[in-house]
């Protein structure tokens, strides 16, 4: 009798521990949920992949946002305006072109000034926005550990004068064009792929 009541005390000395222990279990532990709002995410972080201004008052801030799609959004750090583009099929891939996607568009109701941003392969490291006129804007492309086989990018175009875009055009280490789209002159068709190599 003595036995069976000394062992019924242990027995619920120990289930207590044993909860313990389960719930330390990282296999069990909830995952922590991954924020995708720059106001939410710390210095450093992954997701953050820039920031700029554009001289004229707008700040803003390039984003990766995971999930399946991944997509890049560029917002003003005010949070009055952003445009986003998506990892996804798109009118530019009947072209064939899969290996760069872009999204021209602005932070205010002016779109001025006007910006390209994009989502392209790892092997990309800069990319150049042709122009009819004058010099051709180049960026590094940017990385994230949260998604390593992609890269990204934003170009901010120059409002004065006003150009219309000739080509975006992906650069590997070498400056060889491995990705990209030719628009051509204004009124000349769909954009078509760049030939790469």
């Amino acid at each position: 009798m003595k036995r069976s009541r000394l062992l019924v005390a242990w027995l619920i000395l120990l289930l207590p521990l044993t909860a313990a222990c389960a719930g330390e279990d990282p296999v069990v532990a909830p995952s922590p949920t991954v924020s995708a709002t720059a106001a939410e995410s710390p210095a450093g972080d992954p997701l953050i992949l820039g920031e700029g201004s554009t001289g004229t008052g707008i700040e803003y801030t390039l984003v990766l946002v995971p999930g399946d799609p991944v997509c890049v959004q560029l917002r003003q750090t005010n949070g009055e305006g952003d445009f986003m583009l998506c990892d996804e099929p798109s009118g530019q891939d009947f072209n064939g072109d899969q290996r760069l996607r872009y999204a021209f568009g602005g932070l205010n109701p002016e779109q001025v000034p006007k910006f390209v941003i994009g989502i392209t392969a790892e092997d990309v490291e800069r990319v150049e926005v042709n122009l009819a006129e004058g010099e051709s804007p180049a960026v590094a492309t940017q990385s994230s550990p949260a998604v390593p086989e992609r890269r990204f990018f934003v170009v901010m175009l120059s409002p004065e004068p006003a150009q219309h875009v000739l080509a975006v055009r992906g650069l590997d280490a070498a400056g060889s064009t491995v990705a990209g789209f030719s628009l051509g002159e204004p009124g000349e068709g769909s954009p078509s792929p760049l030939p790469t190599g």
